[in-house]
């Protein structure tokens, strides 16, 4: 059945394997000629095939074991190097095993360890990135679940380091421009707050005062419990900064959308489409306080 197969679908990658069985095969008929035919075929057409390396090394099978067994065998000696405090040490093997073994199982075990030492350090800071890094990289894995459980209680016991990163992010994913186009924003509470009487008020606003500017006015929805309104556009930041501080001393504006949650601010385009993407100001906030103050 082998013979027939392989005569008739030679290109077949099930082929190789089949050599290899009538290998076993003549050998135990003791047809030493046919089985030294299916060796030299092995050798010859599939030299890179496990097969034939098994035929070639007799010590391929064991090298492969040890091989196998390696990443197990270096995880270990990393956890020695924590368990001994070489907490260093215990870095250094985990970054080499992270690039050495990169697609075996044992890698998010690998990165949790190296969290663990630099906790160890006292680098609290760069302790939760690197669990952050385990929780996007292996979503799904027990280490991620692990490494979520420590940030949660990391940001009831230090909250101050959650801010430092989450200004950090801040600053990296939205960009200070202050001669692009503006526009003017205001968020509201969406369970408190009346986006469409918003939006009437500045309309009404806007035609009392900037009648000549052709603004456009606008509402969306950020996220479940937050809205957004838009006035647009500004040439820049110092002309919507003008309208900024006109507006935020008419109190009529404010009139009737029965919400105390309102943060007020300017943003360009690009950062609104991130603001968009992230359905939360929080960061955009931490960025636009620290820049747009200074600024």
């Amino acid at each position: 059945m082998f013979e027939d197969i392989i005569r008739r679908y030679p290109d077949d990658p099930m082929s190789i394997q089949m050599y290899y069985e009538l290998y076993k095969l003549y050998d135990l008929l003791n047809n030493k000629e046919m089985r030294e035919t299916c060796k030299n075929t092995l050798l010859t057409k599939y030299p890179e095939s496990p097969y034939a390396k098994v035929l070639s090394d007799p010590n391929y099978i064991k090298q492969m074991e040890e091989k196998e067994k390696e990443p197990g065998n270096f995880y270990l000696a990393t956890y020695d190097k924590y368990l001994n405090k070489d907490y260093t040490g215990a870095i250094t093997n985990a970054d080499a095993a992270i690039n050495r073994f990169n697609e075996d199982p044992l890698v998010p075990k690998f990165w949790l360890l190296k969290a663990l030492a630099i906790h160890e350090t006292g680098n609290l800071d760069l302790f939760r990135t690197t669990l952050k890094q385990i929780i996007d990289k292996f979503p799904a894995s027990e280490e991620s679940a692990r490494a979520h459980g420590i940030i949660l209680h990391m940001d009831e016991k230090h909250p101050e380091i959650k801010q430092v990163q989450e200004q950090v992010i801040a600053q990296e994913i939205f960009k200070f421009n202050a001669d692009t186009v503006h526009f003017f924003a205001i968020t509201i509470n969406s369970k408190e707050g009346n986006m469409n009487q918003l939006v009437f008020n500045i309309i009404n606003y806007n035609l009392d005062n900037f009648s000549q500017a052709s603004l456009n006015v606008k509402g969306e929805t950020l996220n479940a419990n937050t809205q957004i309104v838009l006035v647009k556009s500004f040439k820049n930041k110092n002309e919507a900064t003008n309208y900024y501080k006109a507006i935020i001393k008419n109190q009529d504006i404010y009139k009737d959308i029965k919400t105390k949650k309102i943060n007020i601010f300017l943003i360009t385009p690009s950062n609104y489409a991130t603001l968009m993407k992230e359905a939360s100001d929080t960061r955009y906030l931490m960025f636009y306080n620290k820049n747009y103050a200074q600024n």
